[in-house]
C-alpha cells in the first residue's frame, strides 16, 4: 500500500513498474513524486534485510524521501537531507541502497544519484544497446551509512525513444535450482534483439521482457 497505485502522466513519457516480494512482505521501495515546474522524481530503493523489519523501515523511508524531495532544491541535496534524517533516527545496522532520478521533461535531462545502488541502464534507440550510467565502484554510499555525507548527482541525456531502466538486486540475484545467478548478463540477454525491426520500443516492453526472463 505504500507503493504507487498508478503510473504518472508526463507528456511524451511512458512508465512501467513491477514489484514482486521474495517473501510476503519486503523492503524494496519505489515512488513517483511530482515536483515544481513539471519535473518528476523517481526513487527506487532496497532496505537492508527482509521481512517485516525491512518493510517497517521502507514505510518510514517513503515518507522521509517524499519530504526531502519536496523541500530540497535538487536531487543531490534531497538525498543528502534524507541521509541526515535516517542517521538521526539511529537505525543501527540498517541502511538503504537507493537510486534517485529527477526528470525535466522540458529539457529531457535526468539528474541521477546512485546511493550504493546498482547502476541504472539507458537503452538507446539509435543503437538498440544498453549503456550503464555508472561504472563499477562509482556512485555514493548507501543512505543511512555515513553521517554527514554529501551526495552528487550526474546528468543523463535522453533522446527520442531512449529509456532509463532501474531495478533492485532482486533481478541480478535471481537464481534457479541450477544455482546460476541471473546477473547483468541476463538483463542484456533478455533485451538482445529488441527494436531490431526499427519500431519504437516502449518502457513496458523493456520491463516486461526482463520480468519474464527472471521468472
Amino acid at each position: 500500500g505504500f507503493l504507487p497505485q498508478s503510473m504518472p502522466t508526463v507528456e511524451g513519457y511512458e512508465f512501467f513498474a513491477h514489484y514482486t516480494a521474495a517473501r510476503t512482505v519486503g523492503g524494496d521501495y519505489y515512488d513517483f513524486i511530482p515536483l515544481p515546474n513539471g519535473r518528476l522524481a523517481i526513487l527506487l530503493g532496497d532496505v537492508s534485510g527482509k521481512g517485516v523489519p525491512a518493510a517497517l523501515l521502507m514505510a518510514r523511508l517513503s515518507g522521509e524521501a517524499r519530504v526531502s524531495m519536496l523541500t530540497q532544491p535538487d536531487v543531490a541535496a534531497a538525498i543528502t537531507h534524507l541521509n541526515d534524517q535516517l542517521m538521526q533516527a539511529n537505525l543501527e545496522d540498517r541502511y538503504v541502497t537507493l537510486s534517485a532520478a529527477v526528470i525535466d521533461p522540458k529539457s529531457h535531462r535526468i539528474e541521477v544519484v546512485s546511493a550504493g545502488h546498482l547502476s541504472p541502464w539507458v537503452f538507446r534507440r539509435s543503437s538498440r544497446r544498453l549503456e550503464k550510467v555508472f561504472e563499477k565502484d562509482t556512485g555514493d554510499f548507501p543512505v543511512g551509512w555515513v553521517p554527514g555525507h554529501r551526495y552528487t548527482a550526474f546528468p543523463v541525456e535522453l533522446g527520442p525513444g531512449d529509456s532509463l531502466l532501474v531495478y533492485t538486486d532482486g533481478i541480478e540475484d535471481a537464481q534457479p535450482d541450477t544455482g546460476q545467478r541471473f546477473t547483468e548478463d541476463g538483463v542484456k540477454r533478455a533485451l538482445a534483439g529488441i527494436g531490431d525491426s526499427g519500431d519504437l520500443v516502449t518502457a513496458r516492453e523493456l520491463g516486461a521482457r526482463i520480468v519474464q526472463a527472471v521468472q
